[in-house]
């Protein structure tokens, strides 16, 4: 099967079709997807709620890595409301993407208590393309690597190697594809831009960026 996802600016929605293919041994067919657009948060699944004993306390690594739509904050920077391990200053009349935004370490219990996101400066979140997503700060790009955020990310990679979901580190736009297997540095990935992949059974995929569409 081969999913499409087609990016629609960097503050409009993600929308995913699928069509039937036939895959050549290979645990899926030719895939296409797009790494998510600066400055929009696709991982709102409202009604989630924290995993018992957790809260965000002083973490604010979210108002940093992602982008706010509403605020036209662009991702990488800190939000002018935020005061960095504090909080917002404007919680209560926060905009509603940032309200019902939760990542994965809040609301998961099966998520390592170490992968606190200002202790490992990686935030780890879910969006509505299937895709799993280390946000790292572009300021420390290469933090998706340090051994406990790479053992997760890899075995969350092989537990859904055999299924429509995809798993990337992005930092900005530099963008990198996380296989079982392998790593695969995808560079630079423009905004509306597609990257073709096709899994294999070994853990490996073939990848080819393709321009926007």
């Amino acid at each position: 099967m081969v999913v499409s996802f087609q990016m629609m600016g960097e503050r409009g929605s993600c929308e995913a079709s699928a069509l039937s293919s036939q895959g050549a041994k290979s645990v899926s067919a030719a895939t296409l997807f797009a790494p998510p657009p600066v400055g929009l948060r696709l991982a709102v699944i409202k009604g989630m709620i924290p995993a018992q004993g957790r809260t965000c306390g002083s973490c604010t690594f979210c108002c940093k890595v992602l982008g706010i739509g509403a605020l036209e904050k662009p991702a990488g920077r800190w939000c002018a409301h935020c005061k960095p391990g504090r909080g917002c200053t404007i919680y209560e009349k926060r905009p509603g993407e940032c309200a019902d935004f939760a990542c994965q370490w809040l609301v998961d219990p099966r998520f390592p208590e170490a992968l606190r996101p200002d202790k490992v400066k990686v935030m780890v979140s879910g969006d509505q393309g299937g895709r799993i997503i280390a946000h790292c700060d572009p300021d420390n790009p290469a933090a998706w690597r340090s051994p406990a955020v790479f053992h997760t990310l890899k075995s969350v990679a092989a537990n859904t190697w055999a299924s429509a979901v995809t798993v990337l580190a992005v930092a900005g736009r530099r963008t990198w594809l996380i296989a079982p297997a392998a790593e695969y540095d995808l560079g630079v990935v423009p905004e509306g831009g597609q990257v073709e992949m096709e899994k294999f059974p070994d853990g490996t995929a073939r990848v080819g960026q393709r321009g926007a569409s």
